[in-house]
């Protein structure tokens, strides 16, 4: 950043804080911030020779490498997390590598399943996702991870990062259609992380802490950033000054129509309404303020465009929610009279994968017979019977062979076909014939092209496979070239 931008920055800090009666140390916080010499110091670390970087971990680290960047930052930042490094430059150097691994991670932001009414998830397309996305190998949750980590070796450069999103997450509205809305819990939290670890009790009381995270509550894009905003003001409950910025920045956050159902239905069961009891008490004018501010964010949406899964028709309960937050303003209770949106428009399709086939259907079938015989352990003679062990081998097969008559994206083949295999080896007992399905099962996730499309839902089989079969994992993944399950293997070995 050269010199003017630096004024110009000053400059309109200084007016913004004037307006709000902030102290200078509020100006100092951006300038330092925003200086080159404060990014430099914290990125540029020298690579030394040590003794005290073992072998094993280097190699490690060089397998991640050439691993997809998910798995990569992932054992990148588990390496530091284990506390199997003492030498603290080299720990900031492998922070810094996993942030650039971050950079070239697929997903953006974590997605999680939402209950809708009359839907049901299992076997569907959104819940799949949603399981899958539960790792947090997303760009957003792997950030607030590595800057928790960051935190504890390089405080300057974790206070950088907070500062140089600024709260800017690009959280486009999720439709009605949609079964899956954001989850940006574990960014808020290391943000909070950062705030309260990285201002001295003089800058709190300036204010210097509240312009920090400031733009964390007042820039939301999306109705499932309230109840993270909320939970981050609640955390930093400092002196006035600090308390005032932060209630009216978040009051000023949510009071408008955000124009996405789908997120506000499900951000508004878990958002204010569950730290009720913490707004009632409040008796300050900035928590009222917050409070009705919260009433007109909830009309706003309720009377909006909304989604036909959440018309109510008269006589039917009110949303729970509502109950609940209504305790908020008693003096002005949200009414069923209240909840008439404009429009009611777009539903979730969600189907059962499995009941979108008839020879899946059939295949289904053929399994819950198959897990209803289970595994015999002898004939009435003593010997071990070979029919059951059969009949799942060529049931394998017919899986890991099937051609679908109906038009089936390349994602639902895999997950419909990983999910059966998997439910297989659950009837299975230790032996030969788990080991020779486990293997099957590798190699169908080793030949599969979704391991390079969709790699997260492809590594969450793996893992699936890896943690209720460690032995069969451990004896049958070296056999099989693939670089995912060599850093998998290597990182167990070293109990990383």
């Amino acid at each position: 950043m050269t010199l003017p931008d630096l004024l110009s920055s000053f400059l309109a800090c200084r007016t913004w804080c004037s307006e709000r009666t902030l102290p200078v140390g509020a100006l100092l916080l951006f300038v330092f911030l925003l200086s080159p010499q404060s990014k430099g110091q914290s990125e540029t670390f020298k690579s030394k020779k040590s003794p005290n970087r073992p072998a094993e971990i280097v190699d490690l680290l060089g397998e991640a490498r050439l691993a997809p960047p998910e798995l990569s930052a992932d054992v990148f930042l588990r390496v530091v997390e284990a506390g199997k490094i003492s030498d603290p430059e080299w720990k900031r150097e492998i922070i810094q590598e996993a942030f650039r691994r971050i950079e070239e991670v697929k997903n953006p932001v974590q997605l999680r399943p939402v209950q809708i009414r009359g839907v049901a998830l299992n076997n569907t397309e959104g819940y799949l996702i949603g399981v899958a996305h539960a790792q947090k190998l997303d760009r957003l949750s792997l950030k607030g991870r590595g800057i928790k980590l960051l935190l504890r070796y390089d405080k300057d450069r974790a206070k950088q990062i907070v500062f140089s999103i600024g709260g800017r997450l690009d959280l486009k509205p999720r439709r009605c259609e949609d079964q899956l809305v954001f989850d940006v819990a574990e960014i808020y939290a290391a943000v909070g992380d950062v705030a309260k670890a990285s201002f001295n009790e003089k800058e709190t009381s300036e204010g210097v802490r509240a312009l920090f995270v400031t733009p964390w509550i007042e820039n939301l894009d999306s109705p499932v950033q309230i109840q993270p905003a909320f939970n981050l003001l609640m955390r930093l409950q400092g002196p006035p000054i600090e308390r005032e910025l932060l209630y009216h920045a978040l009051a000023r956050g949510i009071n408008r129509n955000f124009g996405d159902d789908r997120s506000f239905a499900f951000a508004a069961n878990v958002g204010l309404v569950s730290k009720e009891g913490s707004l009632t008490s409040d008796e300050s004018r900035w928590a009222a303020d917050l409070r009705l501010a919260y009433r007109d964010y909830l009309l706003k949406n309720l009377r909006g465009s909304r989604c036909k899964d959440h018309q109510l028709n008269e006589g039917e309960n009110l949303p729970a929610f509502i109950g609940v937050a209504n305790r908020l303003f008693p003096d002005r209770p949200i009414t069923f009279e209240d909840l008439t949106a404009f429009e009611y428009k777009g539903e979730v399709m969600a189907n059962d994968l499995v009941a979108m086939s008839d020879s899946l259907r059939e295949l289904r079938q053929e399994l819950l017979a198959l897990k209803k015989e289970a595994q015999p352990t002898a004939t009435a003679d003593g010997k071990s019977d070979e029919a059951w062990p059969i009949k799942v081998n060529a049931f394998v097969e017919r899986i890991r062979s099937w051609e679908p008559k109906e038009k089936f994206s390349q994602f639902d083949r895999f997950r419909v076909g990983i999910t059966m295999l998997l439910s297989v080896l659950e009837s299975i007992q230790d032996g030969d014939l788990k080991v020779a399905v486990v293997r099957r099962t590798l190699q169908t996730l080793n030949d599969s092209a979704i391991q390079r499309s969709n790699f997260v839902e492809w590594l969450y089989h793996v893992n699936r496979v890896r943690t209720a079969y460690p032995n069969e994992f451990a004896e049958i993944a070296p056999q099989i070239p693939n670089q995912s399950f060599s850093v998998i293997l290597a990182s167990k070995r070293l109990g990383v």
